[in-house]
């Protein structure tokens, strides 16, 4: 059995799956660790670090706010291109952040 220190707020359903274990019967958490059944820990602990690339490449809290907030059309799209310009250089996203990216960037000349 592998553990790892992780907040609640995490999708440690994905984190056990990424580390290949897809079975809910064989993850647990509690006190603030995952413990994950039939994995190795260099596979949970990648499992994690993949897991916490991904969330550092997401857009921050600060700029959805302002896209949240935003009415004006010129404010929105310039938002946006920064997002999609952090994207392209290279931050680390997840699969489904760069579908978003990828269809974002063939609506890009719209804006």
């Amino acid at each position: 059995m592998a553990k790892i220190t992780v907040s609640a707020d995490y999708n440690l359903p994905l984190i056990a799956e990424r580390a290949g274990q897809p079975d809910a019967d064989k993850r647990l958490y509690r006190n603030g660790e995952l413990h994950v059944e039939g994995v190795t820990q260099a596979a949970l602990d990648a499992a994690l670090a993949g897991y916490d690339d991904a969330v550092d490449g997401l857009p921050d809290a600060e700029i959805l706010e302002a896209l949240r907030e935003s009415e004006k059309p010129e404010i929105l799209a310039r938002k946006l291109e920064e997002v999609i310009d952090n994207i392209e250089n290279g931050a680390p996203l997840s699969d489904f952040a760069k579908g978003w990216a990828a269809e974002r960037k063939t609506e890009r000349g719209r804006l």
